[in-house]
C-alpha cells in the first residue's frame, strides 16, 4: 500500500466514524482519485462505499496509469455515477465513462470529454427552508477533463 492509499484509507476511516459518531451529512459528489489502487478496486469501494444508500449521490473516479520515475503518465480514464441510475440495489451503470492519453498534449481539445453535474445531484438531500440558487448557476455544472489533462501534464513537466 503506497503513502497516498494510506492516507486515503485513513480519511475513509475517519470520515465513517465522524458519520457514525455525530451524524454528519454525507458529501453529495466524491472525487476517488486512484494512482497505485488497480481499476477493480476503487470501483469497487465507490460503488459498495460512497454509493451506498443515503451516502454520497454522485462519485467520480479518476484513474492515472502509474508513470515510471521521470516519465509521464500515458493515460487517465474517467467514470462518472449518479446514484440516480440505480438499476438493482447494487447495479451503477457509469453515466460517463471515457479514457484519454495525456500525451501528446494536442490530442484532446477543451469540449471532448465532459462531465454533466444536475444541480438537483449537487444539492441532493438539501433541507427544504434552503432553495437551491437555480438562477446564479448553471444547470447542469460542466466539468471539462481538458483541463484536468492540461494540469496533469503541467505538473509532470514541472518534474522534467
Amino acid at each position: 500500500m503506497g503513502v497516498m492509499d494510506s492516507y486515503v484509507s485513513s480519511c475513509h476511516w475517519f470520515w465513517t466514524f465522524q458519520s457514525w459518531f455525530h451524524d454528519c451529512p454525507w458529501p453529495n459528489i466524491v472525487v476517488e482519485v486512484a494512482y497505485t489502487e488497480s481499476v477493480e478496486h476503487v470501483l469497487e469501494k465507490v460503488k459498495n462505499y460512497w454509493l451506498k444508500p443515503n451516502r454520497a449521490h454522485d462519485a467520480i473516479v479518476v484513474k492515472i496509469d502509474p508513470v515510471p520515475a521521470g516519465d509521464r503518465p500515458i493515460c487517465m480514464k474517467v467514470w462518472h455515477y449518479c446514484v440516480s441510475d440505480r438499476v438493482t440495489r447494487n447495479l451503477f451503470p457509469a453515466r460517463d465513462k471515457f479514457d484519454f492519453g495525456l500525451h501528446p498534449p494536442l490530442t484532446m481539445q477543451p469540449g471532448a470529454f465532459l462531465i454533466d453535474i444536475q444541480l438537483d445531484c449537487l444539492y441532493h438531500g438539501l433541507k427544504s427552508n434552503i432553495q437551491i440558487p437555480r438562477n446564479i448557476l448553471p444547470n447542469p455544472i460542466v466539468l471539462d477533463f481538458f483541463y484536468v489533462k492540461r494540469a496533469i501534464a503541467e505538473m509532470f513537466e514541472d518534474r522534467e
